[in-house]
């Protein structure tokens, strides 16, 4: 497997070390590692103001998964997420015939993008972890965590009624003002 971890380091990520950890715990393959978001925060730097060109810093960053795929001798290219990662990246694998797996994690919401994703290269399999999202003709894969990792317990000694990591969309800020938070002790954090 040559595994693209997702370009972020935070939620997907998460997702990804929990995938990541449940393949290898099988003992059955060779893993090799496409650190995605390595990649775009290293080439986030090199380029400068020119990174804020997403489309560019994407591409740059996505490059180098022809030469690991090859390199490694990859029968599968499993992308976690693939939120930043340029389609080119996946034309260059199907014009290797190589086989890929994409787990969406951002279904319902991305799936316009995430489709044209997969229209790159429709002979990629296409798992999501949103079940109604798997009517697109995507397999359905529960979401992955490390077991060692998430569990029951308090964060940093401190205790909380409602702890939130994640991404404060429009949509989910406004859900969040409507409710009464007295008493709650509650936690946001993430983007």
């Amino acid at each position: 497997f040559l595994f693209v971890w997702s370009s972020a380091e935070f939620a997907t990520w998460d997702v990804a070390r929990g995938y990541r950890a449940a393949l290898e715990r099988t003992g059955q393959h060779n893993i090799r590692d496409f650190r995605l978001y390595a990649r775009m925060r290293y080439h986030r730097r090199a380029l400068g103001d020119r990174a804020e060109n997403i489309n560019l810093l994407s591409r740059i960053a996505s490059e180098g998964i022809i030469v690991e795929a090859m390199k490694h001798r990859a029968d599968v290219v499993l992308i976690i997420s693939g939120l930043a990662l340029h389609p080119d990246a996946l034309w260059y694998l199907r014009k290797i015939n190589v086989r890929v797996v994409t787990v969406f994690t951002e279904s319902p919401y991305n799936d316009k993008q995430q489709r044209e994703f997969h229209a790159v290269y429709p002979q990629m399999k296409c798992l999501t972890t949103e079940r109604t999202s798997a009517t697109n003709g995507w397999g359905y894969i529960r979401h992955a965590y490390d077991k060692d990792i998430h569990k029951p317990g308090t964060p940093n000694g401190k205790d909380y009624d409602v702890l939130m990591i994640g991404t404060l969309w429009q949509e989910r800020i406004q859900l969040l003002e409507r409710i009464d938070w007295s008493g709650i002790n509650v936690k946001f954090t993430g983007t």
